[in-house]
């Protein structure tokens, strides 16, 4: 008598094969020096306009006359070997053009946390004097002028650190133009358009002495709904390499074989600057998209780190698509439904660099591998006996009829998986019984895999063919 029945969305696994792999040496290490203007390329490409016509501006008063100091921006790094050299405030104008000169001094600062927000340190790490004078005075129809420079001694920045400016002139009227984002705060969404505004929270003002972030900031100049950035960026050097891990039982002892469907994890273990959006421009473009404009000449076709196997199915690439890290993962996993040897694998690496205006040059590296799936056909309806309470199982009909399938000759305690083509695992049932049920009705025609694993962790995996006319 049927006892239970699973009624379930997709499902896959299946059976017994040898893998092996074969990685080659990392790639080699190259130092790259770069200056970060993730700020203003996120503004420029929201505007998408070459020149920045639109490009909105802080006006920086003289310290004599505003209680706002300091304005700034948070960079983000995971990077505990990163150097800064230097500072520059791109987007500083010269506002009185009876000055020939405002003093500006930039400021490096490291981060703590001060009621569970980053907060710049000081004294500074280390800062740059500059002025703004007749040689920045420009329409703010272009993209104007870096102002800035470098420190005598680079500083190592093993973490999160800011960026700030300063008007230093003590004469009234004497005020800059400091480029910055234009957003607002996920608190104003009932009016937030897509295409044009999106704040990180990363913008900083020191007021009367105390630090504050933009984001909502009961001020004049910001006020309940902005979320400003401000347009500096350090020079940043950093050793950049791409290498990752090979799964567990990649290189292991015949014995200790894997099957088809069971999930192959890849480690990115590769410079933390492929995966930074704040490094790479690849990675920006990738976090931005759904909120901007499309830049000049449009997205980079590929992404900071991916895998490529040589199994891929080009005719169909939702079913063996190349593999890319999202959202800061820093792994990827690959299933096969097949046999043999697949020699043109590779992990592909791609950085470009932050410079402004996304004209950075192109950073590759790549890794080739091979990985051999044998000793068993995947296809085959039934898979390798691992354990002898597994070999009485039965799956029938198969293609199945009307979306029902019987799970037949279980023993013991069984732990029953459904999953897709695609590798997602649609549903599981735990079961006693010594028939299941299986319900594909519901589901597209297809082909599914059903996983039975007993308590010793013994499993055997069974490919079936649903037919939803």
């Amino acid at each position: 008598m049927i006892k239970k029945l699973l009624v379930l969305g997709m499902f896959l696994f299946s059976s017994h094969s040898m893998l092996i792999a074969q990685t080659q040496a990392p790639t080699t290490p190259t130092v790259v020096t770069d200056t970060l203007s993730y700020f203003y390329n996120k503004q420029l490409f929201k505007i998408a306009n070459p020149n920045g016509v639109g490009f909105p501006f802080y006006k920086s008063a003289a310290a004599t006359v505003t209680n706002i100091t300091h304005m700034g921006s948070i960079f983000l790094n995971n990077d505990p070997n990163l150097m800064v050299d230097g500072l520059f405030a791109r987007m500083a104008y010269q506002d009185n053009s009876n000055a020939l000169n405002i003093p500006v001094r930039l400021f490096l600062c490291s981060l703590t946390v001060q009621n569970g927000t980053l907060t710049p340190v000081f004294p500074p790490v280390d800062s740059v004097n500059v002025s703004v004078g007749s040689a920045q005075l420009a329409s703010l129809s272009n993209t104007g002028y870096a102002v800035g420079g470098t420190f005598t001694v680079s500083h190592n920045m093993p973490g999160n650190f800011a960026v700030l400016v300063r008007n230093l002139s003590t004469l009234s009227g004497d005020t800059v133009r400091l480029y910055r984002t234009s957003a607002v705060t996920p608190t104003n969404w009932p009016h937030y358009t897509p295409n044009t505004n999106h704040g990180e929270g990363l913008g900083l003002i020191r007021d009367n002495k105390v630090f504050y972030r933009t984001t909502n900031y009961p001020n004049t100049n910001f006020g309940y709904g902005s979320d400003f950035e401000f347009c500096v960026a350090p020079v940043v050097t950093y050793t950049l390499f791409a290498d990752h891990l090979t799964p567990p039982k990649v290189n292991s002892d015949p014995a200790d074989s894997v099957y088809c469907w069971e999930p192959l994890t890849f480690t990115n273990t590769s410079s933390p600057e492929w995966t930074n959006r704040f490094f790479n421009l690849n990675e920006f473009y990738r976090h931005f998209y759904p909120y901007m404009n499309t830049p000049n000449g449009g997205f980079p076709v590929d992404s900071a780190i991916s895998w490529y196997f040589d199994d891929e199915d080009f005719d169909n690439p939702l079913l063996r698509p190349n593999i890319f890290l999202k959202n800061g993962a820093t792994t990827a996993t690959k299933y096969y439904d097949s046999t043999g040897c697949f020699t043109s694998c590779s992990m592909r690496a791609r950085l470009r660099k932050m410079i402004a205006g996304g004209n950075g040059m192109d950073i590759r590296g790549n890794i080739e591998f091979s990985v051999c799936v044998s000793v068993y056909d995947c296809d085959k309806t039934t898979g390798i006996n691992e354990n002898a309470q597994l070999n009485g199982i039965k799956l029938f009909p198969n293609p199945s009829a009307n979306g029902i399938v019987t799970i037949s000759g279980l023993q013991g305690k069984n732990t029953i998986q459904i999953y897709d083509m695609l590798g997602s695992l649609k549903a599981t049932l735990v079961s006693t019984e010594e028939e299941v049920l299986v319900d594909l009705l519901k589901e597209p025609g297809g082909t599914y895999l059903i996983k039975v694993t007993n308590e010793q962790q013994k499993y055997r995996s069974i490919k079936v063919v649903h037919q939803n006319e």
